[in-house]
């Protein structure tokens, strides 16, 4: 039942730690560089995972950095929430090794669908895993996400975006490190998942924690990450950081660019996307 839960509300061990100008539209997505890194990174060397003889994972190798944002894309069944199972240590892989390092912080993950426990509150879902007396703090998470009047409330009565706003708290009330997304905006409608990209930009600027990101959706990777990670047949077929002039915000045109480097490498197709280039890709 314990597991259930924990496994409900996104919360793992992790695995061991290891010491190893158009501004008509912006949109906020990552601390700047100038801040001191807080969050945790992680370390992936010779990573083999296979299921049922089908290898998914072939000795990957990828180094996230303490405070960056990193998107995962690639066409499904390439390995992106295999490889976010085993960074969290749902998983265990076949072989290869799997460290994370930095400062203090545990490893949180949100999922696709909310997984809110029905006998509980809004406010008892977000406590889950927090000592008991501790309610103060999911009720300052809910006040983050723009939730704290819906704190006494069933998870039945909220909507879509409210449950995913609340599975948001629940992530951050712990402070975490490393947080693992797992398209968690993948069912939401477009004007709720708008929202929910510039809620989770902001906060992450805020609190300076690392982010692995899996999603399908080119745009929120280009909007939402630092650099983005293209995976195709069990291995890392683009490694590229996403620049931007205007820290702690991004312009159009940089969303363009980034959007098509990752369509290039995501599809094997060259798009173009005149009159911007990719220099700072």
């Amino acid at each position: 039942m314990l597991f259930r839960a924990a496994w409900n509300a996104g919360c793992f061990p992790g695995t061991t730690l290891m010491p190893v100008n158009t501004q008509l539209q912006t949109h906020a997505a990552i601390p700047s560089t100038s801040q001191t890194p807080r969050g945790i990174g992680f370390s992936l060397r010779g990573v083999h995972k296979g299921f049922d003889g089908r290898e998914v994972l072939k000795g990957l190798n990828l180094t996230v950095l303490p405070g960056e944002a990193v998107a995962v894309v690639g066409k499904s069944g390439c390995g992106k929430s295999t490889l976010l199972r085993l960074i969290a240590g749902i998983d265990k892989p076949d072989s290869g090794e799997i460290g994370l390092f930095g400062t203090a912080g545990g490893v949180r993950v949100m999922f696709q669908d909310a997984r809110l426990l029905p006998w509980k509150t809004v406010r008892d879902n977000v406590a889950i895993g927090l000592p008991a007396g501790e309610k103060r703090r999911a009720d300052a998470a809910l006040a983050k996400v723009g939730l704290l009047e819906r704190a006494a409330d069933w998870p039945a009565v909220l909507s879509g975006g409210q449950k995913q706003r609340v599975a948001l708290a629940r992530a951050l009330v712990s402070s975490p490190g490393l947080l693992l997304l797992d398209e968690p905006l993948g069912a939401l409608d477009a004007l709720t998942r708008y929202e929910m990209r510039a809620l989770i930009g902001e906060i992450r600027a805020e609190q300076g924690f690392s982010m692995l990101l899996v999603t399908h959706d080119v745009e929120e990777a280009a909007i939402l990450a630092d650099r983005a990670i293209c995976l195709a047949e069990g291995a890392v077929a683009l490694d590229c950081r996403i620049e931007t002039e205007h820290p702690g915000s991004r312009t159009i045109e940089e969303i363009a660019r980034a959007e098509r480097t990752i369509l290039n490498a995501v599809v094997g197709t060259t798009f173009t996307t005149e009159p911007y280039d990719d220099k700072h890709l």
